[in-house]
């Protein structure tokens, strides 16, 4: 068999597709589909459920232009903290509320900083946020240490290379435990238009 003819089409909806002549008789398409939107920040709430353990001093969302935002977060360890959990979920706005989307997955941060091979789904989102955060090591966290997430913004080429979602409405939950109690809620929503 000889390869004919390759033909690159752009469609309009943003997709690529290939065609590929093999012979008279034989077609292959090959499509690629580009994902192309803006993603910022909706909402974004921060609850200190024990403020003896740990207290927040900022939380908020500060706007850089019209569809690119950044998110700070800042608390203060206020005892030592020997060993964490963090609950993390995925959700997606629906017809008749939010709804799980993909992920509800519990991590032990000590052993993730330890093992972050063992923990390949947290390990993919941690990474978009590693260079903005001061949580990088593992426990003890001491008091006094400030934990903070500072002009984090959603670069959504990079994530949506590997995550592809459609358009819509989406939160991320977290709830922060130490030996089997709360002491943290950090939720936001995420829109992609």
């Amino acid at each position: 068999m000889e390869l004919d003819k390759i033909e690159l089409k752009h469609h309009e909806a943003n997709s690529r597709a290939q065609l590929l002549y093999v012979d008279k008789h034989t077609i292959i398409k090959i499509t690629r589909i580009s994902f192309k939107g803006t993603a910022k920040f909706g909402d974004l709430k921060c609850d200190s459920l024990h403020t003896n353990l740990i207290s927040l001093t900022e939380c908020r969302i500060k706007a850089v232009n019209r569809s690119f935002n950044i998110v700070n977060l800042k608390c203060t360890v206020n005892k030592k903290i020997s060993e964490f959990q963090i609950n993390f979920k995925l959700l997606k706005r629906e017809r008749g509320g939010w709804h799980p989307f993909l992920y509800d997955i519990n991590v032990d941060m000590c052993d993730f900083f330890k093992r972050p091979y063992k923990f390949m789904v947290f390990t993919f989102f941690y990474k978009y946020a590693k260079d903005y955060t001061s949580m990088n090591h593992t426990c003890p966290y001491l008091p006094n240490v400030e934990i903070a997430l500072l002009d984090w913004g959603i670069n959504e080429k990079e994530i949506l290379q590997k995550f592809p979602v459609e358009i819509g409405v989406y939160a991320i939950h977290t709830t922060w435990y130490t030996n089997k109690k709360s002491f943290l809620q950090i939720n936001a929503t995420i829109v992609y238009e």
